[in-house]
């Protein structure tokens, strides 16, 4: 019950029911949709496994095994509503009792209740907090944690959430979505869309919405190359090694990497840029070095948001340098929530460590590389 009661103090705090920035001369609250369902390409459903604690009773209305992970193309029904959110989003608290309507709706629609399934992805969050939101707002449909966003990154939009997906399947085989950014106020809108979806109707708004895939987690420094490199070099004398020079390692994937060179000694730097979560918080970029050993030894943030979008300050980053400078990347990176999350800055937090967590699977790819240069 902590954090929907924290999401609803952010919500007051921020004066949302009194209404909040003009769009098209209406009156909208902060973090509420703009425009309608918008249709999203996609071929063919992730085939991403997902696994939670869902009861048999949740698994059968689902239409998985009894037990084991699952896929969302696995799930049953002809429309599949998706709704990633994160515990930390206020709008996604927001949206969730709207949620909760729109599927009573549905499901006192015999029509549609045998055809329609809805699903809740908590994109970044752990099942503990997945669990406090799903109990804290008595969601009456699953709901199940995306700690490593894997979902996210295969379904996911760099707009952020709430992100609601309307997935529907043809008896061809065929797969045709839709979805809408932001907080949705009227559960009947959404009944709507789902009966439009069914029916095969054209979204609204023909414009297509992109998916994000890995392109939100690779977004490039909004700095000059050469500020970036002093930042880089300023980091490596924070981290002990001053005077380096800084020279940058192309990556066949992307991303901004440097060997670091001063007194015959090396250390390594990656500039990491994350889109938001939410979808009024900020992108976020950091730089995180580490030795030959792929031993964290320092953290550096570029840009770091927490609560109204406002910079980390010096007792936030001394905090979350705490927490992982001196940890291996060859042994994993796991975020707890409970311990590792800056105050005010959940979401954020969970951007970090999920970037730690990747470069745990590449950064022996990475030095091999710049090992290798001239």
């Amino acid at each position: 019950m902590m954090r929907v009661a924290v999401c609803a103090f952010l919500a007051a705090a921020l004066g949302l029911a009194a209404g909040g920035p003009t769009w098209a001369g209406e009156r909208k609250r902060l973090g509420e949709a703009v425009g309608g369902f918008r249709p999203v390409a996609i071929e063919a459903l992730a085939g991403v496994p997902l696994s939670g604690s869902l009861s048999l009773a949740e698994r059968g209305y689902l239409g998985v095994a009894a037990s084991g992970p699952f896929t969302i193309a696995g799930v049953g029904g002809e429309l599949l509503v998706v709704e990633f959110f994160n515990s930390a989003c206020y709008a996604c608290a927001l949206m969730a009792p709207v949620m909760d309507e729109a599927w009573r709706r549905v499901d006192t629609r015999p029509e549609l209740r045998g055809r329609v399934r809805f699903l809740g992805i908590g994109a970044g969050n752990t099942p503990g907090q997945v669990l406090e939101f799903h109990e804290g707002h008595g969601t009456p449909f699953p709901m199940i944690a995306d700690p490593e966003f894997a979902a996210f990154d295969a379904l996911g939009t760099m707009e952020g959430t709430p992100y609601l997906l309307l997935v529907r399947r043809g008896a061809d085989g065929s797969v045709s979505a839709r979805a809408q950014v932001g907080y949705v106020a009227d559960a009947g809108a959404i009944v709507r869309e789902i009966v439009d979806a069914l029916a095969g109707a054209p979204a609204g708004d023909d414009r297509p919405r992109e998916v994000g895939g890995a392109a939100w987690r690779t977004l490039k420094p909004p700095l000059p190359a050469a500020q970036l490199e002093d930042r880089v070099a300023r980091a490596a004398a924070a981290a002990g090694l001053p005077g380096a020079s800084a020279r940058a390692v192309p990556l066949p994937g992307g991303g901004t990497f440097y060997r670091l060179s001063a007194g015959g000694r090396s250390l390594w730097a990656y500039v990491a840029g994350r889109s938001r979560v939410c979808n009024v918080c900020h992108d976020i970029f950091f730089i995180v070095l580490f030795d030959e050993a792929g031993t964290i030894v320092g953290l550096e943030p570029i840009s770091i948001t927490k609560y109204k979008n406002v910079e980390l300050d010096e007792r936030d980053v001394a905090f979350l340098r705490s927490r992982v400078v001196g940890r291996m990347l060859a042994r994993g990176i796991v975020f707890d929530p409970a311990v590792d999350a800056v105050s005010q800055a959940t979401m954020s937090s969970a951007l970090v460590f999920d970037t730690l967590r990747r470069l745990g699977e590449t950064w022996k790819d990475m030095v091999a590389a710049g090992n290798s240069l001239p």
